[in-house]
C-alpha cells in the first residue's frame, strides 16, 4: 500500500509524529482532492464499501468512500498500519476508535463532514471531538435552537442581530456537536442538558497560547477552540485536556 507521506512534506509533518496531548487538525476540502480519489477508493473495507452502496445518491456514496478512504489514509501514516487493514470498533454510546488487536494505545481521533467540507482531528493521551458545519443562511434556526437548545441558549440568539443569527446558531450547534463526541456519549446526553461556552476567545492557532473557552461537566472540565475553515462553514475542537499545541494541516496543502 503506498504511503502518502511523500505528499505531506511540504505541510511541515513529514514524519507524521504526534507527540502526547498535541493535537493535530486535518481540513479537507472534496473538490481539491484530485488524484488521490482512486487511492481512497482503494483503502476501504469490504464493510464500508456495502455500506456506500446503499447509499442512493452518487454524491453521499462519494463523500462516504472518500472520508473514510481519508480517516484510514491519515491513521496509516501515524501509526504504520496499512490503511486497508486498520480495524475500528465502537464504545457503548458508539464512538469510534482503534480496535485493541491493533495494539495502538491512547490514540484518538474524531471526524466531520458537511457538504464539500471535512475536518479530523487526532490526539494520544487526550479525549477529543471535531464537528464542522456549513452556515445555511435558509435553516429555521430558531426552530431548530427552541426544540434542541437550552431556554438560556435559546434566548442569546432571539436577542441577537439577525445579521448575526445564522452563524451564531452554527457557532452553537459545532459547539455542542464536538463535545458530544469529545465525551463519547453521543446523543444518549440530550443537546439541551447542557450549555456551551459563548465566549470563546480565539481560534485555534499553531503557536502557543492556545485559547480556549472551558465547560465543566460531571466534575471535568473540557477545553473549546473554534477552527477556521472555508467560507460559510463553522469548525469547533473540544478535548478532556488543554492541548500543549495545536498543529493545523490542509490536505491539498494551499
Amino acid at each position: 500500500m503506498e504511503n502518502l507521506s511523500r505528499y505531506f512534506i511540504d505541510m511541515g509533518c513529514p514524519d507524521f509524529l504526534l507527540e502526547d496531548l498535541v493535537v493535530h487538525v486535518w481540513r479537507i476540502f472534496f473538490p481539491q482532492l484530485g488524484r488521490y480519489v482512486n487511492h481512497l477508493e482503494s483503502v476501504i473495507s469490504d464493510e464500508e464499501v456495502v455500506w456506500a452502496q446503499r447509499l442512493k445518491l452518487p454524491e453521499n456514496r462519494s463523500v462516504f468512500i472518500l472520508s473514510k478512504g481519508l480517516l484510514r489514509t491519515l491513521i496509516e501514516n501515524y501509526t504504520g498500519i496499512r490503511a486497508d487493514r486498520v480495524e475500528f470498533c465502537h464504545s457503548a454510546w458508539g464512538k469510534p476508535r482503534l480496535s485493541q488487536d491493533m495494539g495502538i494505545d491512547n490514540f484518538e481521533f474524531s471526524v466531520a463532514h458537511s457538504r464539500d467540507g471535512m475536518i479530523l482531528a487526532f490526539g494520544k493521551y487526550l479525549s477529543v471531538g471535531v464537528d464542522l458545519e456549513y452556515v445555511d443562511k435558509n435553516y429555521p434556526v430558531m426552530k431548530i435552537a427552541t426544540r434542541f437548545f437550552t431556554p438560556k441558549e435559546s434566548e442569546v440568539l432571539r436577542e441577537v442581530d439577525p445579521d448575526r443569527l445564522q452563524e451564531l446558531f452554527f457557532e452553537m450547534w459545532v459547539r455542542k456537536e464536538a463535545f458530544l463526541k469529545a465525551i463519547g456519549r453521543g446523543l444518549s446526553l440530550p443537546l439541551d442538558s447542557f450549555e456551551v461556552p459563548l465566549n470563546t476567545s480565539g481560534y485555534c492557532a499553531e503557536e502557543p497560547p492556545l485559547k480556549n473557552a472551558t465547560m465543566e461537566m460531571d466534575g471535568n472540565q473540557w477545553f473549546f477552540s473554534d477552527i477556521t475553515f472555508r467560507a460559510f462553514y463553522k469548525a469547533c475542537l473540544v478535548t478532556s485536556l488543554p492541548p500543549s499545541a495545536t498543529r493545523i494541516f490542509d490536505w491539498p496543502s494551499k
